[in-house]
């Protein structure tokens, strides 16, 4: 199995920067521009290149995908070619062989823009819709799943992303949806292994990128029909807020809920917002006391909330950690997050922290995974994600795992949006993969009640997923609050705070729903 991962590498004045949370580049060869282009005055271009690093951290493989001047592939490609990375980066749980996307910069091109589809490409990888035929594969093999795993119930759908080259081979194939290292790595031999008619453009042999899903077991991952009765949450009550607010995080000790951070009417809250759950009445705590931030995180310990990550008012991404003592009133600063972080999961247990995936840098989402040992105060790296992304996670009551679920990640240069479900066990350091969910969702809220998750996103809808089995449900519950809603669950109801009214709108709700979950 070869691991997906983007990590946007730009090269200019011979030398190369990596992603904060990527691969470290060891050797970086600066392409120069052509002769021939110099003299037609071009002075600075850049290239889109893929490329397979194995386990040394030497390119094996690699094929450009786009370009702002044709003549400028060769040498980018011849390059990227020398490129060394460290090893001891490269992600091994696989063998260490991953596949990254590169944008070589020549020159003085300027930095990449977080929407490369606005680059003045010259030359792109055409879609399969555009060829003269789709390519086929000649004598396709299916993938040879174990049996046993299949025995046990294994169920749910393997994506393996890849490119097919101007002669029909199948180039960098990786797995970018899976169910469990042994079932992708069947899927993946399989694709590796086949051979297809040549893609043809207008006539002319091309390459192409394209995917390939499996369906394992008998049920469909995404059947409308679970065979399990699956039911919504009920909305039983609305509050409204102060003012709009977007992005904030929530924490409740069975009295009130307390907004943590957040944007009102264009500006960041730099105060908690304690909500009282007996008269309904807000009250502003630490008012100027706290950093302005945006889609971080927040959990409560021991009477204190821990309040981390986000971004601030400019889009810096925080790494910023300050605790709130609920008794005295006092704030102090906690260990800083290893790396910046906004958008992720965070959950509390046992005595620590746990913080995964979520945005570090404007190229992408990471798949790190960080514990904070609130006894000794210090942060360790634990096991990385199955899957990056920027989402949201919720800890499971009766065993303390962290759930996460869907999320947006990069692939390819485009932003997907997944199905994946993940959890990790604070007590053995390890993720596991869980039945995928009916359907991708951007995740807003997620709360645990019992053996059920309920995850409210994609504006107005709200999955159930049962926990046991792993099977799920997708309900609308009209009006949604959108992105960017905080939560909080006390008892059975699940408390779902500001957000945004729609994706055409853009604007932030000030209500509070109360959904009441069923038995």
């Amino acid at each position: 199995m070869r691991l997906l991962t983007t990590a946007c590498l730009l090269v200019a004045a011979c030398a190369a920067a990596a992603q904060e949370s990527g691969p470290r580049l060891l050797t970086a060869v600066q392409p120069e521009i052509p002769a021939a282009l110099r003299a037609e005055g071009v002075a600075s271009g850049r290239v889109m290149v893929t490329a397979e690093v194995d386990a040394s951290g030497h390119i094996v493989d690699c094929l450009a995908t786009a370009a702002t001047d044709p003549a400028l592939i060769e040498p980018a490609v011849a390059a990227v070619r020398r490129w060394v990375f460290d090893p001891a980066s490269l992600d091994d749980r696989e063998g260490g062989k991953m596949i990254l996307d590169f944008a070589v910069r020549f020159g003085a091109a300027p930095p990449e823009p977080e929407d490369l589809g606005a680059v003045d490409w010259k030359f792109q990888l055409p879609e399969l819709r555009s060829l003269d035929r789709i390519p086929v594969p000649r004598h396709p093999v299916r993938p040879a799943f174990p049996a046993d795993a299949l025995a046990a119930g294994a169920a749910g759908e393997i994506t393996v992303d890849f490119y097919v080259d101007g002669d029909g081979r199948v180039r960098m194939p990786s797995v970018i949806e899976g169910i469990s290292p042994r079932l992708d790595r069947a899927a993946l031999a399989a694709v590796a292994g086949w051979r297809f008619d040549p893609p043809l453009l207008h006539g002319q042999p091309t390459a192409v990128h394209s995917q390939q899903t499996f369906m394992v077991g008998g049920l469909r991952a995404h059947s409308r029909h679970p065979p399990i009765a699956l039911r919504p949450p009920v909305k039983v009550a609305e509050y409204v807020l102060p003012g709009p607010l977007f992005g904030s995080a929530a924490v409740t000790d069975g009295k009130g809920i307390y907004l943590v951070g957040g944007q009102g009417s264009g500006y960041a809250i730099p105060y908690l917002l304690r909500f009282d759950l007996r008269t309904h009445e807000f009250t502003k705590l630490g008012q100027g006391k706290f950093i302005a931030r945006v889609l971080g995180g927040a959990a409560l310990v021991d009477g204190k909330i821990y309040i981390m990550g986000g971004t601030g008012q400019i889009g810096n991404i925080r790494r910023s950690v300050q605790i709130f003592d609920l008794a005295t009133g006092t704030i102090s600063d906690g260990p800083p997050l290893p790396s910046p972080r906004s958008n992720f999961a965070l959950g509390a247990f046992g005595g620590r922290l746990i913080v995964a995936g979520g945005d570090v840098t404007a190229y992408g989402p990471t798949a790190e995974t960080d514990v904070l040992d609130l006894r000794q105060g210090r942060w360790e790296a634990a096991a990385r994600m199955p899957r990056p992304g920027t989402t949201r996670g919720t800890i499971i009551p009766y065993n303390g795992n962290l759930f996460v679920a869907g999320g947006v990640f990069r692939a390819r240069f485009v932003w997907l949006v997944q199905r994946a479900v993940r959890i990790y066990n604070p007590n053995t350091g390890k993720w596991r993969r869980r039945r995928p969910l009916l359907g991708a969702v951007t995740p807003s809220a997620v709360e645990a009640v019992g053996r059920r998750v309920y995850i409210f996103g994609n504006y107005d809808d709200v999955v159930v997923y049962d926990l046991p089995t792993g099977y799920s449900a997708e309900y609308r519950v009209p009006p949604g609050n959108g992105f960017g809603a905080a939560s909080a669950c006390v008892g059975n109801r699940i408390y779902l705070i500001g957000g945004t009214l729609g994706p055409r709108l853009g604007l932030s709700s000030r209500i509070i729903q109360v959904f009441a979950v069923p038995p």
